[in-house]
């Protein structure tokens, strides 16, 4: 946990391919070890609740979505879209859309000269948080409260370091 508490040991049973590159190794083996081992953490420790689960590694640039026709720009965070019987997803806006209040309902201004979509918004992405765990976060990556949470990570880090010097 944050407080650098080691809550839980787990080992994957499954036959792994290591004959390639430790790197690659790992990043292939920690994207399907993942969810296995958090759903035994969750069975074993039902009563523990958190709000945040911060990964290491394997993540793609900020895991944030870019615009079909140019890929240097990032699209905008927009929240977190929660609906009954449905996984929470992440949606993000065209970068070239701006939110705007028209009269106390939300409107679009599309700034775009090529548009991708006949969206008056935009294009719209919504990524669900379970698709991917580590690539997908509900705070986004650029964010000063994901840099602030993952300052605590490093404490987890160094309990682990522990174990396995």
């Amino acid at each position: 946990n944050g407080l650098g508490v080691v809550r839980h040991i787990d080992f994957y049973d499954e036959y792994m391919d290591f004959s390639t590159s430790p790197t690659d190794a790992k990043d292939k083996y920690d994207a399907v070890t993942l969810i296995p081992v958090l759903e035994n953490y969750y069975a074993r420790h039902f009563n523990f609740k958190y709000i945040y689960f911060l990964g290491d590694a394997c993540f793609n640039a900020l895991g944030i979505p870019t615009c079909p026709n140019n890929p240097t720009l990032d699209m905008k965070f927009d929240g977190i879209t929660r609906e009954k019987g449905r996984s929470d997803r992440i949606k993000y806006l065209c970068p070239k859309s701006k939110k705007c209040r028209i009269n106390g309902r939300t409107a679009y201004n599309l700034t775009c000269d090529n548009p991708c979509t006949t969206s008056k918004c935009g294009r719209v992405v919504q990524v669900s948080v379970n698709s991917d765990y580590r690539l997908n976060t509900a705070i986004p990556r650029n964010t000063q409260q994901w840099q602030d949470l993952y300052k605590i990570r490093t404490v987890c880090e160094r309990a682990i370091k522990t174990l396995v010097a």
